[in-house]
């Protein structure tokens, strides 16, 4: 039945600190007045303003008892926020206000002199939500994939959501969100390939991949900061593509791999099959996808990087408005890409293009999830 303040001034006038200093364990190099070199602190359930004041008294009463060394461990914050019912919807309103505490939290931490000083670790609580049929408590950054029934996750571990806390996680840890410029000479003191086009700079991981496989012409400029994405890989945006780079491939050619844009693009459309009976003979059907490829998509796919580059067709040709520039073209869905046939560069090799599809999904700033 004690407050925290005077719980903890108990602590520091029992016996058992008493025999420790008796026994001068102190003088030892390194070691604390006390038997310990850190206190815990779980500030749930506090206003953000008055929590930030509540542990620079906490701190405080630990000085008054003469302890400089101890510093504040936060060992559990956190809020709730349900997630929304798909990754393509917008962040619920739980979302917004657990983005909004986590980075008052973080920022009021790393802003003051004083709490910094003072505080060693603040430990978020926590990284997933709770198994599945016992939602209660949605306090994790992510809800991760679940097993066919919702009876457990699924074995992959992989993360079905990511909130919006965990976009705004990364930005305080980054100290920078990803759409922020690059200066050239930040970009050269890190060795990266700076565009001033764009004011964003190509990242070391990604340099070999970009020039090997097409440069500026087949993948755009970078239009990001690289930044830990989708499960984890360090991703990086250009117009028209978002490179991944893999470590557990490293020293293959498939250290960096594209994003799926294709098919995250295109979640949710069905596109009809091609009749493996009736495809052309100067067409090449693709069994897995039951999809067929041919003219001068299939030459581009074939000269340009292939299964390795854009993965299987995911659609026939089909005709589709540009939201670019709102001109019907010619287009066909990859795994990783869409193609689209300009008839005004003909004869050229821009006859076909990339779908700026990098370009689009950073602009729908759902990119996150």
């Amino acid at each position: 039945n004690r407050d925290q303040f005077d719980y903890l001034y108990q602590v520091y006038t029992s016996q058992w600190v008493e025999q420790y200093r008796l026994q001068a364990y102190s003088n030892n190099p390194g070691w604390n007045l006390v038997p310990w070199d850190g206190v815990g602190v779980h500030p749930y359930f506090i206003d953000t303003n008055k929590m930030l004041a509540f542990l620079k008294d906490f701190a405080h009463k630990l000085r008054d008892r003469g302890d400089f060394h101890s510093k504040l461990w936060i060992t559990e914050v956190g809020a709730e926020a349900r997630p929304p019912s798909s990754p393509q919807d917008p962040p619920t309103q739980g979302e917004v206000d657990q983005a909004y505490f986590l980075r008052q939290v973080y920022s009021g931490i790393l802003d003051d002199p004083e709490l910094r000083s003072n505080i060693a670790h603040a430990f978020w609580f926590k990284y997933e939500d709770f198994v599945p049929g016992n939602y209660v408590a949605n306090y994790g950054l992510v809800r991760l994939a679940e097993s066919p029934g919702n009876a457990s996750y699924a074995p992959s571990g992989s993360v079905w959501i990511h909130k919006l806390a965990y976009k705004t996680y990364q930005e305080l840890a980054l100290g920078y969100t990803i759409t922020d410029k690059v200066g050239p000479n930040d970009a050269g003191a890190d060795h990266h390939l700076y565009f001033a086009e764009t004011g964003q700079a190509i990242a070391p991981e990604f340099m070999d991949y970009w020039r090997k496989n097409g440069g500026i012409e087949r993948f755009g400029y970078p239009i990001s900061r690289p930044a830990m994405l989708n499960g984890g890989y360090l991703s990086q945006f250009f117009q028209r593509g978002v490179f991944e780079y893999h470590p557990e491939y490293a020293g293959t050619r498939n250290a960096v791999l594209l994003r799926l844009l294709g098919d995250e693009y295109t979640q949710g459309r069905t596109f009809d099959k091609a009749d493996p009976n009736s495809v052309p003979p100067d067409h090449v059907y693709f069994p897995q996808t039951g999809h067929s490829l041919g003219g001068g998509f299939l030459a581009f796919w074939q000269h340009t990087g292939g299964l390795a580059i854009y993965g299987y067709p995911i659609s026939e040709e089909i005709a589709e408005v540009s939201p670019t520039n709102g001109q019907l073209y010619t287009v066909q869905y990859f795994e990783r890409n869409r193609f689209e046939y300009h008839p005004e560069a003909a004869g050229t090799p821009y006859e076909v293009q990339l779908g700026l599809l990098g370009a689009n999904l950073l602009r729908k700033d759902l990119w996150w999830r």
